[in-house]
């Protein structure tokens, strides 16, 4: 899947296709089964200020239903590889579980992936560090992850509590709380907080080759009213059991 960056001033795009790459490579790494709407080039634009998103139709007529490319509007420059890795790994995300929909699951899966690819590229990066144009570090990507956490626990004003439960990171504790919260992460699905409380909770043990194509259980499916929607539930039941045993950890 080959990606081009649009919009990117010159010395980014330097820096950061090759970061695109391997983001790209380390999210198929885990999930290599093919994209529900089947392999195509990547067409990344900047577009700062906007909500990163996979264009499922834009206002020039652009369709993914008939394009022969995604379109992946993101906001991230190269001021801060992590954000960079965070943001597109988690469309991508989106690009596997199908991008025509969108709930509370489908969201805290595609903040998982992204936390998966950061630990996942941070890994390979302490045993062989990046070649240039790359100038980051194992330790500067993977801080990023606290860096995000603080970030949504001050943009929700978050109480002390919450706040030293995210320090601790206990898989468990945060189980419990995104179960606790299952009401409010439906009603609110790009509810940040919400999103990384589950996604911290599975992302140790996953079944990623399994999450392939899921956002395709809802009814309608998107191959029946292919719209972008984000008011319709997953049916859990039609998921693979490896999946549906992993959400019983957040309550689903």
């Amino acid at each position: 899947m080959e990606i081009t960056l649009i919009d990117f001033n010159d010395e980014d795009k330097r820096k950061l296709l090759p970061l695109a790459r391997i983001t790209l490579k380390a999210v198929r790494a885990r999930m290599p089964a093919e994209p529900p709407l089947g392999q195509r080039p990547i067409r990344c634009y900047l577009r700062p200020g906007n909500k990163p998103r996979v264009i499922v139709s834009d206002d020039d007529g652009y369709s993914i239903a008939t394009a022969d490319h995604y379109r992946i509007h993101l906001s991230a420059t190269n001021s801060y590889s992590g954000h960079f890795v965070y943001q597109f790994s988690h469309e991508l995300g989106h690009v596997m579980l199908d991008p025509r929909r969108s709930n509370g699951v489908l969201e805290i899966l595609a903040v998982a992936v992204s936390l998966r690819a950061i630990k996942d590229i941070a890994k390979k990066w302490d045993q062989k560090p990046p070649l240039r144009p790359i100038t980051s570090t194992a330790a500067v990507l993977r801080d990023y992850i606290r860096i995000a956490i603080e970030h949504e626990l001050m943009e929700y004003s978050a109480d002390k509590a919450t706040q030293e439960m995210f320090a601790r990171r206990d898989p468990d504790e945060l189980a419990k709380y995104a179960s606790a919260h299952v009401a409010d992460q439906d009603s609110k699905p790009h509810h940040r907080l919400l999103n990384l409380a589950g996604a911290l909770a599975l992302v140790a043990d996953f079944p990623w080759k399994d999450l392939v194509g899921v956002a395709r259980h809802t009814i309608p499916s998107p191959d029946a009213d292919g719209q972008y929607r984000e008011d319709l539930p997953l049916d859990l039941s039609a998921l693979p059991l490896t999946v549906q045993t992993a959400l019983q950890k957040i309550g689903r």
